[in-house]
């Protein structure tokens, strides 16, 4: 057995039950939402699996669970901020196929900037409440 085997069994034998359950079940919203941005590609299912150990696997490994909580709303925020990028990729991809010259002026329509922008803003929504989250001294209680 190599070290990096013991050191992840070790990891493992350590994860406090609750802070791995929390995890497990707060991953399925991310999991859920990378599966649609991926359905396009016809990934739904792979990217649902795939997210949801990846992110129950960063989960898991926060604490106490207030990490988990800002781990979590700052990965909601960067899945909104990519999904602009993914709902113009397929586009992109078969732009020959509409017989577009010009990729740039094709990608950077008014719709797709006012898309970018209205992601952008929800995306700061979680990223600023993680980052007031990650301000406060919990032993203070302001």
């Amino acid at each position: 057995m190599t070290t990096a085997d013991r050191s992840l069994r070790e990891r493992i034998r350590r994860l406090d039950p609750m802070i791995g359950g929390l995890a497990l079940v707060t991953a399925v919203v991310p999991a859920w939402y990378l599966s649609w941005l991926l359905a396009d590609f016809g990934l739904r299912g792979v990217g649902f699996l795939l997210g949801w150990i990846g992110v129950s696997w960063v989960l898991a490994n926060r604490n106490p669970p207030r990490e988990l909580g800002i781990t979590w709303l700052r990965i909601i925020a960067g899945l909104l901020l990519l999904t602009p990028v993914f709902l113009v990729l397929p586009f992109v991809m078969n732009a020959d196929r509409f017989g577009v010259g010009n990729l740039a002026g094709f990608v950077l329509t008014e719709s797709n900037l006012i898309t970018i922008l209205v992601f952008a803003l929800l995306a700061a929504i979680p990223a600023g409440i993680a980052q007031w989250l990650a301000r406060i001294d919990v032993g203070s209680g302001a």
